[in-house]
């Protein structure tokens, strides 16, 4: 089985269709092979047929994407931990991405990181998970498998760079697909204003 075929599996077993948790399964097989993610899946499966796995404040179970993810935690490496999970802080909840920062502190944070989107889990129905059953499949689950395909390998392809200079870099690429998409066509004066750029020397961008 190639490794996307067990990304799309693991995916549909846990019920996640969402770009950001297929990246972060994505990178755990990466890490931890096929077998030890199939393993983190079995382990999974198993803790949902006993009833499932609490949040640590108790207040309600971990959908199979939070358990799948608690364990994967528990067993990465600390620095490839950090960089799949994106981790700013020790984990203390179950949630696959960790949702943003409410806006005041938004304003006040780094401005070379980028606001994340909140992922919502889809729970599958644990009848065809436990028994290992192919269920239904999203129609956007392979357009899903290959957007985190694809976001995994431009995070590893900048990943050598300063973060100020990735940042400036994923701008530059924003620009020639607005300018192909728009047939090079001026933004209304408000955007570019508010998305003047510079090029690495300093001066405005030329094209």
């Amino acid at each position: 089985m190639s490794t996307e075929d067990t990304v799309s599996q693991i995916a549909k077993a846990l019920g996640e269709v969402e770009e950001i948790p297929l990246t972060q399964i994505a990178g755990v097989v990466r890490v931890l092979g096929e077998d030890g993610a199939q393993a983190l899946l079995k382990e999974t499966l198993e803790i949902e047929a006993k009833g499932g796995q609490l949040l640590a404040d108790g207040t309600r179970r971990r959908s199979p994407g939070g358990v799948f993810f608690q364990l994967a935690r528990k067993r990465l490496p600390v620095e490839e931990r950090k960089e799949i999970f994106r981790e700013r802080k020790p984990a203390s909840t179950d949630d696959s991405a960790s949702p943003p920062p409410p806006a005041a502190e938004a304003q006040n944070a780094d401005p070379s990181r980028l606001t994340r989107r909140r992922v919502v889990e889809v729970i599958p129905a644990r009848p065809a998970a436990a028994k290992g059953k192919a269920g239904f499949v999203p129609p956007e689950l392979p357009s899903a498998l290959t957007r985190a395909r694809i976001r995994q390998q431009v995070n590893q392809a900048v990943a050598p760079l300063p973060i100020e200079e990735q940042y400036h870099l994923l701008l530059d690429l924003l620009a020639d697909i607005h300018d192909r998409v728009t047939g090079g066509a001026a933004p209304p004066p408000n955007e570019a204003a508010s998305g003047a750029r510079t090029s690495r020397g300093g001066g405005p961008r030329r094209r």
